[in-house]
């Protein structure tokens, strides 16, 4: 069973009761037309919805609802239907240890400049000022 958000869900009932045009669903869900955009660009992908293009050179178009069972939920997170992967920067930010001499020379030249401290310590400068931050 597919996971809706609460506006994701707005936006499939009012195409599956027959607001076809973008201008019916941004009437009907009082939604911004680019917000509108990324609910209906998730339903296609998730199968709910198709698109296709009409009018004169085909400049807009027309969205079908399909029977698809979901359900919605109703809390303010974001649903996320694939796995949320780990943040690999912030691990190495955490893990990031220091010698002793390069304290000493941290706690010594506080007064240079941050991007020179890190180049001469061999840290990022993201490091550095987490270092910096744990050192006082």
């Amino acid at each position: 069973m597919i996971t809706l958000t609460k506006r994701q869900s707005d936006v499939y009932e009012a195409i599956k009761s027959g607001n076809r045009f973008m201008t019916d669903i941004l009437k009907v869900t009082d939604l911004k037309r680019t917000t509108a955009k990324d609910y209906i660009r998730a339903l296609i992908s998730y199968g709910m919805v198709e698109s296709e293009r009409g009018g004169l050179n085909n400049k807009f178009c027309i969205y079908t609802a399909k029977d698809v069972p979901h359900e919605v939920k109703h809390v303010k997170e974001k649903v996320c239907n694939s796995k949320q992967r780990p943040d690999h920067l912030i691990d190495r930010l955490i893990n990031t240890k220091i010698t002793p001499e390069q304290a000493f020379y941290l706690k010594h030249h506080k007064q240079q400049k941050r991007s020179l401290l890190a180049k001469r310590v061999g840290l990022t400068k993201l490091q550095l000022n987490y270092v910096l931050e744990r050192l006082g």
